[in-house]
């Protein structure tokens, strides 16, 4: 777990201006696992790829919202 200092440092980093360059990568590499195609050469593959995918951006998306929840806590 973090202590109180560590989770101060994180929203400090979240409300910095440059963190916005790492949510605008974020967003590309969402935008990008979501337009990919993942039509395969058959069922199998079709299915792996999509819950791979899927799997991808739940895995990021999870990852920015324990951040912000971990700095919201620091107040």
């Amino acid at each position: 777990m973090l202590d109180k200092n560590e989770k101060l440092q994180l929203k400090h980093l979240l409300q910095d201006p440059k963190w916005q360059v790492v949510e605008r990568i974020v967003k590309l590499n969402l935008d990008r696992i979501s337009m990919q195609s993942k039509l395969k050469d058959n069922e199998w593959d079709t299915l792996k790829a999509t819950i791979f995918d899927e799997g991808q951006i739940t895995g990021i998306t999870s990852l920015i919202q324990e951040l912000w929840k971990i700095a919201g806590e620091s107040e």
